[in-house]
């Protein structure tokens, strides 16, 4: 059973127990040390996305001796600890007595796994560096998603749990950027007497571990976790070259407290800011040609077999091996294989896809690679048509290790709230006061207002007539 299974399971038995006493009302979430940090990203979720089931967060000893009026039949308390930790024990034997239905979340057997109703096993980054998915942190949000999904239902339930399986390998990407700069970033720090750590939302939480578990308990340093929305009332006071300040960059909704944050303390902060923005962390960006420059090129003057060629060549001049990523559904695959020779093969990391059946694809221009002498796995495939993160998934199973895969989900982040996307193209139709077009392997993508050219254009380029 995965992880995923484990926690939909458990999550359904919780309510199925609870059903005749109102269900489930609130959540609490209990941990401490680096538990606690875990936490944050499940309380985060349930903040933002739960309606209909109150969610907080305490330490293992705040819980124990200022216990919540609250809590009572309808709750759920979720107590996490790695060995059993023992006032986390005690804060669940609390809530337990406080009618509160309880979830070990755990690495080992111990008396937190005797005392709660239910358990869920979790694998530690001390044993596996791989396991970025099946963390204490990553198991709580599970949870967090599931509970939502079964109360009152949760339009991104399927991507975001999906999601979850994608996480190692950008974990991996991750800790191979940041390797060489924990090495340069530890050596200019090994003396400072004090490194303050800040973040917000979700990163807090890993700010927190990283502050008091790393940083206080491990290398006995003084530090501070600093809340980047709360850093203008009273922690930019304290900021100057003397401090060392690391700042964690989010990617969500309120990431322009962390851009404020980051013109302060790269004006005022001196040297020893540190910054990690997880847009940029083992996440390599890809550039790829729009269908409209390859589409302009037949109105630019060379000869119309000749432009698919002439718009691969005028990138590579412009770009000099940046943005190296062809799109080959402006012509067709077969017409874009035709002109995609090996020069262009050695020349370009890769290729990009946008129309039509994305396995056969990719399987085609593996196999083109190859005849042209080149090793797929120095390539990238790029996938970006109509794209789910399931379908995502089961492209990187069949790529993987073959090939450089990378996508492009566009429509269904920006249209998953329940009702189907339209499926509409806009294309340039007319360029220098001429017609141009676009041929695609799903006819539907097609764009042209002059007939007697497109007629034209497919012949040219060995198209049969559209019927």
């Amino acid at each position: 059973m995965t992880t995923q299974e484990q926690v939909k399971d458990v999550v359904s038995q919780v309510l199925a127990d609870k059903a005749d006493k109102g269900g489930i009302k609130r959540v609490v979430w209990i941990g401490a040390g680096g538990s606690n940090g875990g936490n944050y990203p499940a309380q985060y979720f349930m903040e933002h996305e739960a309606t209909q089931v109150v969610s907080s967060s305490y330490t293992s000893n705040e819980f124990v001796h200022a216990t919540p009026a609250y809590v009572n039949e309808n709750t759920l308390a979720v107590v996490v600890s790695m060995r059993g930790t023992k006032e986390t024990i005690v804060a669940a034997q609390v809530a337990k007595d406080h009618g509160a239905s309880t979830i070990a979340i755990y690495v080992d057997e111990s008396a937190l796994t005797e005392v709660c109703d239910y358990k869920i096993q979790y694998d530690s980054l001390a044993v596996d560096e791989s396991c970025m998915g099946r963390t204490n942190s990553a198991v709580v949000t599970m949870i967090a998603m599931e509970l939502t999904q079964q109360t009152e239902g949760y339009a991104e339930y399927e991507t975001a749990m999906a999601a979850f399986d994608l996480v190692d390998p950008i974990y991996r990407k991750a800790v191979e950027y940041t390797r060489p700069l924990a090495a340069k970033w530890a050596e200019q720090n090994a003396d400072k007497p004090c490194i303050n750590v800040m973040a917000q939302g979700p990163l807090f939480g890993a700010a927190y571990v990283f502050s008091i578990c790393n940083v206080q308990e491990m290398l006995q340093i003084d530090s501070c976790t600093i809340n980047t929305c709360d850093f203008f009332h009273g922690p930019f006071e304290i900021l100057d070259k003397r401090t060392s300040l690391f700042q964690l960059i989010s990617v969500g909704r309120s990431r322009c407290n962390d851009e404020r944050g980051i013109r302060f303390v790269n004006q005022y902060g001196g040297e020893r800011v540190y910054q990690l923005d997880a847009k940029e962390l083992g996440l390599t960006p890809h550039g790829t040609m729009a269908h409209e420059f390859l589409q302009a090129c037949q109105a630019l003057g060379p000869r119309l077999r000749d432009t698919q060629v002439f718009a691969f060549e005028m990138w590579a001049k412009e770009y000099r091996g940046d943005l190296g990523i062809a799109l080959s559904d402006v012509y067709g695959m077969d017409p874009f294989l035709r002109d995609f020779d090996m020069f262009f093969c050695k020349l370009f990391d890769g290729v990009r896809h946008d129309s039509g059946d994305p396995f056969v694809w990719g399987e085609r221009m593996i196999e083109h690679w190859k005849a042209n002498r080149c090793d797929p796995r120095t390539k990238s495939l790029i996938f970006s048509d109509s794209l789910t993160v399931p379908k995502a998934i089961e492209l990187y199973e069949r790529f993987h290790g073959r090939v450089k895969v990378a996508f492009g989900i566009g429509t269904n982040l920006m249209n998953d709230r329940g009702p189907q996307p339209l499926n509409v193209v806009m294309k340039m139709v007319k360029a220098n006061g001429q017609p141009v077009a676009k041929i695609s392997d799903a006819p539907e993508k097609g764009m042209c207002e002059d007939e007697g050219y497109l007629r034209y254009l497919r012949q040219v380029f060995g198209l049969p007539p559209v019927a």
